[in-house]
C-alpha cells in the first residue's frame, strides 16, 4: 500500500478493500481476506488498528436505517431553455408542470394545435444550422421557407380542425416567429469548428541527465514468503509464493526498463541510450548496499512501480517538446443546443444555484436551477469555489447576456493524441464571446492545461475569422484561478485581469 498523506486517507483506502464482492462473508478465507502489503508506515497502521476506536473495529450498516443510506439515481435529460419553454407550454396544465422548477412564462401555445406546430417548428429549425448565425433565422426569406415546411408537416391538422389553409398558415407564421425569437434570445452563436494537432507536428525528447537523489534509494529484497497479520485478531501467518511471479531477465537493467516501457512518455527505440544509462545508474545504486545479484533482482522486481515513478518524474523534468501545430476546419454555421443526460437522486428536485451546499464535495451530485441567463434551465457544477460561484458572477454582471456549460462533445477541440478539450463555460457579453476555464491556482501552469489553452486559442482564431465575415463579435479565451472567483468580482473585471493577450492570439 502506498504511503498515505493522512490517517483518513489510509482508512479510506483500507475501506475500499474491505468491500465484500459478494455482499457477505463467504466462509472462503481467500475471498474474505484483505491483504495489505507492508510499507514503511505499516507499523502505524497496525498501531491504529489496535485502537478500539479504529475504523477496523467499527460496524457500519449500509441500507435502510443504517449509517449509510442506499440512494437510487435516475437518468435526467436536460433540455435547452427553448426546448423546455415549448414543452412547458405543452404541459402547462399538467401535474408534471406544477412539480417542474422552471420559471413560469405566459402560455403562448394555448391549444394542442399550436403546441404541435411549435414542436414541429423546432425540428425544422435544426435543418438551418448551415446559416452563419441564429440572427439569420429571422430574415424574411428564411422565415418564409420555415413557414412553408412547417405548414406542410402539420397539414393534417387543417382537416381535423376544419380550418382553411389561410387560417392554418397564419397560425403557423405566428408560432414560427415566436419560436425563432425565443431561440435567438436564448442561444449563443457558436460556429462549427474542428481543431486537432497535426500528426507529425509534435516531437519530444529528453535532455541528457543523470539520476538525482539516488542516495535516498534503500529498496530491500523481498522474502519468498509474505507475512500476513490479521488486524482484528493479531493472528500471524505466511502466504507462500509458488513459482515465479515475474519473468526472469538476463540483465538486471531489464527489470528497470520493463517498468519504463509501460509509460506513455517513454519511446524506447528513440531514447534507448538514455534509458539504458538511467537503468544502469539505478542498478549500481542497489549494488552499493546489497550483496548478491539475487537480492538486487528481488529488490528490482518487487519495487518496480516505485523505481519507475522515481525515474519518470525526472524524465519529465528534463523533457523538451516542439510546439504543436494544428489543423483546423471551419464549417460555416451555428450549433443547435441538444439535450444532455445526467444522474439525479430519485425523489429530489433541482435546487437554487444561490444555495451553497454544506458539504462542498457534494456539489457534483446536485442539479441547480433558477438561472436567468443560462442557455439551459438546469446545470451541474464540478466545484463550489470555482464553477458554482462563477455562475453567480455571470448571473449578476450586467455586461453578461448569456452563458452555458457546454455538454460533452459540443466542442470539437483535440489537444493531444485524440484527447478532447471540453471548455467549462462559454459566455456572451454585449461586446464579445468568451471561452472561460476556472482552474485551481496550482494547475494554472500545468502542461496539460497549457496545451488545452493553446488548442482553444487556435479555435478562437478560426472563430474570429468567421466573426469578421459575419460582422459578429470576437471570441477570446480566459484562464481564471479559483481564488480570484469572489462574489465581489465582476465578470469583466476577471476578463481584464486574466484574458490571454491578443498579441499571442494573433501569433498562432
Amino acid at each position: 500500500m502506498r504511503a498515505s498523506a493522512s490517517e483518513i486517507l489510509t482508512e479510506q483506502t483500507i475501506g475500499r478493500g474491505l468491500r465484500l464482492p459478494f455482499g457477505k462473508r463467504t466462509g472462503v478465507e481467500a475471498l474474505d481476506r484483505l491483504i495489505i502489503v507492508s510499507h514503511d508506515q505499516f507499523h502505524k497502521i497496525v498501531d491504529r488498528a489496535n485502537d478500539p476506536n479504529s475504523l477496523i473495529h467499527k460496524k457500519i450498516e449500509i441500507g435502510e436505517n443504517g449509517d449509510i443510506e442506499n440512494k437510487d439515481y435516475e437518468n435526467t435529460e436536460v433540455r435547452s431553455v427553448v426546448d423546455e419553454w415549448i414543452l412547458s407550454n405543452s404541459r402547462s396544465q399538467s401535474t408534471e408542470a406544477k412539480n417542474t422548477p422552471v420559471a413560469q412564462e405566459p402560455v403562448l401555445f394555448d391549444t394542442e394545435q399550436k403546441q404541435e406546430i411549435a414542436k414541429v417548428t423546432l425540428e425544422v429549425l435544426k435543418q438551418y444550422e448551415y446559416l452563419p448565425s441564429t440572427q439569420a433565422l429571422k430574415s424574411s426569406e428564411v422565415q418564409q421557407k420555415i413557414v412553408r415546411q412547417v405548414s406542410e408537416r402539420v397539414r393534417p391538422l387543417q382537416q381535423s380542425l376544419l380550418e382553411t389553409q389561410e387560417m392554418l398558415t397564419q397560425q403557423v407564421k405566428n408560432v414560427v416567429e415566436a419560436v425563432t425569437e425565443k431561440l435567438v434570445e436564448t442561444y449563443i452563436d457558436i460556429p462549427k469548428i474542428t481543431v486537432f494537432p497535426k500528426e507529425t507536428s509534435v516531437t519530444y525528447g529528453f535532455h541528457d541527465f543523470d539520476l538525482q537523489g539516488l542516495e535516498t534509494i534503500h529498496y530491500q529484497p523481498v522474502s519468498q514468503e509474505i507475512l500476513l497479520k490479521a488486524l482484528r485478531t493479531n493472528k500471524s501467518s505466511f502466504l507462500n509464493r509458488s513459482g515465479s511471479i515475474f519473468v526472469r531477465e538476463e540483465r538486471l537493467e531489464q527489470y528497470v526498463l520493463r517498468g519504463l516501457f509501460n509509460e506513455d512518455i517513454v519511446d524506447y527505440e528513440t531514447h534507448a541510450v538514455l534509458l539504458n544509462k538511467l537503468a544502469g545508474q539505478m542498478v549500481n545504486r542497489l549494488k552499493e548496499y546489497l550483496k548478491t545479484n539475487e537480492e538486487i533482482e528481488s529488490a528490482l522486481m518487487f519495487n518496480q512501480s516505485q523505481i519507475t515513478d522515481f525515474i519518470v518524474s525526472q524524465l519529465r523534468r528534463h523533457q523538451w517538446e516542439t510546439p504543436a501545430e494544428y489543423d483546423s476546419k471551419l464549417s460555416k454555421g451555428f450549433i443547435m443546443l441538444r439535450p444532455f443526460a445526467c444522474n439525479q437522486e430519485k425523489g429530489t428536485t433541482p435546487i437554487s444555484f444561490r444555495i451553497i451546499p454544506d458539504q462542498k464535495n457534494a456539489v457534483k451530485r446536485l442539479l441547480f436551477t433558477g438561472f436567468s441567463k443560462s442557455c439551459y434551465p438546469y446545470q451541474r457544477f464540478d466545484s463550489v469555489d470555482g464553477e458554482l460561484r462563477f455562475s453567480h458572477i455571470l448571473e449578476d454582471d450586467p455586461e453578461v447576456l448569456k452563458w452555458m456549460k457546454p455538454s460533452s462533445g459540443f466542442f470539437q477541440i483535440e489537444y493531444r493524441n485524440g484527447q478532447k478539450y471540453e471548455p467549462d463555460f462559454v459566455v456572451e457579453t454585449k461586446n464579445g464571446f468568451y471561452i472561460c476555464e476556472p482552474k485551481r491556482v496550482g494547475e494554472m501552469e500545468d502542461s496539460k492545461v497549457l496545451e488545452k489553452k493553446k488548442a482553444a486559442l487556435e479555435w478562437c482564431k478560426l472563430a474570429n475569422k468567421h466573426a469578421e465575415e459575419c460582422n459578429s463579435k470576437r471570441w477570446q479565451y480566459v484562464l481564471i484561478p479559483h481564488d480570484a472567483i469572489l462574489s465581489s468580482r465582476s465578470f469583466m473585471g476577471l476578463v481584464n485581469e486574466f484574458l490571454t493577450m491578443p498579441s499571442l492570439l494573433e501569433e498562432l
